[in-house]
């Protein structure tokens, strides 16, 4: 039996919520074989929701093994200028800094006869766990689920320890050939993907008072792109369609921008347009009929699991057409594309979902390719390959 522990570096959101990232990770613990792997959970935040979940599984948490509160700052980072914070100077002593950090999990690793290290984040994010991964000599696997930008110098020497490179979608497994120059024979493409109940309801017959009753999930962060919903909302009263609302599902991460959007609704009146459910779990948020889901990512999404959350459940999604989710959906056969600074092409997305035999062509070539390709059956069987067959660290 191999010994995997799987790090996770993402915060949650203030509500205790956690990302795609945690969730996706999740489905790969429910259903890999754990006669042959023993699995080990660490993050650097500990989410009262994730301990329960993996305690429900019987996974061996380490999360609160490693307290991390008096590194990864200096204490007098609060003295410090901001122009001086974004220096190559201050970075590189940030890097520094966390020996503790790297020497506590190198004694996790060696205590628990861990066999891997899973990393759960971007290169630059798990940068601290790789470097623990190489001082114990144990293989390590980057799970790339972000875009990188510009690699520090210092960071270059570890770029090419990790054995293989998951990337969740096309773009970036591109991110990763043409940023960080890995070599392809390293990176192995798997999707994100949900594990089924095929006994679950994936339709309900739920009436809903609007007829345009709009779905949108995420954290709301400004390159989510909320405000689109903002334009789409005065293009919809201008074109005297007024029966519409938007379901909102999550926790705004910064209280400055909550404030910005807020107004910004107040000022163009569209209080009564807009409700703001925050954080709820799945069950609840699709036991509702919707038009549609509309996404709307002003920058590259890495890959989109409200989109094929959404999909399973028959609600057809209008997405932005960068990242992973060209990898998803496929214009006007199982969902629909748009550019988010086109408006107008948004309105005839809308527009074709009002036709019956169009919008059922679209919700059952979702649901299948759901059922196809991101049901889990061969991304789990290609991970406990990974795990049973990987190469060597260098």
């Amino acid at each position: 039996m191999k010994n995997i522990l799987i790090v996770e570096t993402g915060r949650p959101a203030p509500s205790g919520a956690f990302g795609g990232s945690v969730k996706s990770i999740f489905q790969l613990i429910e259903k890999i074989d754990k006669s042959k792997f023993r699995l080990f959970y660490y993050s650097k935040h500990s989410i009262d929701l994730v301990n329960l979940k993996l305690e429900s599984y019987n996974i061996i948490n380490l999360t609160n093994k490693v307290s991390i509160n008096h590194v990864n700052r200096f204490s007098f980072k609060k003295y410090l200028p901001d122009f001086f914070k974004k220096s190559i100077i201050y970075n590189y002593l940030y890097f520094l800094s966390n020996k503790n950090f790297v020497n506590r999990l190198i004694k996790l690793i060696s205590e628990n006869q861990i066999d891997i290290v899973h990393g759960n984040d971007r290169f630059t994010a798990n940068i601290h766990v790789i470097k623990s991964a190489k001082l114990s000599g144990v293989r390590y696997i980057q799970h790339q689920r972000k875009f990188e930008d510009k690699i520090p110098f210092y960071f270059h020497k570890y770029l090419n320890y990790p054995t293989e490179y998951i990337a969740i979608s096309e773009a970036i497994k591109s991110n990763l050939k043409f940023r960080l120059r890995i070599g392809e024979d390293k990176i192995k493409l798997i999707h994100n993907w949900i594990n089924l109940d095929l006994n679950e309801n994936f339709h309900t017959n739920i009436k809903s008072k609007y007829s345009l009753n709009i779905l949108w999930i995420g954290r709301i962060i400004p390159w989510k792109g909320i405000d689109v919903l903002i334009d789409f909302s005065n293009e919809l009263i201008n074109r005297k369609k007024m029966n519409f609302k938007f379901q909102i599902y999550g926790d705004f991460m910064d209280k400055k921008y909550q404030i910005k959007i807020f107004n910004t609704i107040s000022k163009y009146k569209l209080n009564n347009y807009f409700i703001f459910n925050g954080f709820d779990s799945l069950k609840n948020i699709f036991s509702e009929n919707y038009f549609c889901l509309i996404h709307t990512s002003k920058q590259p999404e890495p890959f989109g699991r409200t989109i094929i959350e959404s999909m399973i459940h028959k609600i057809p999604v209008i997405a932005t057409n960068a990242g992973g989710v060209p990898d998803i959906i496929k214009d006007n056969f199982n969902g629909f594309l748009y550019d988010p600074e086109n408006i107008e092409q948004l309105i005839k997305k809308i527009n074709l979902l009002t036709n019956m035999t169009i919008r059922t062509r679209i919700e059952k070539n979702a649901f299948e390719t759901i059922i196809k390709k991101f049901a889990g059956k061969s991304q789990v069987k290609q991970f406990e390959e990974i795990y049973n067959n990987g190469k060597t660290n260098t």
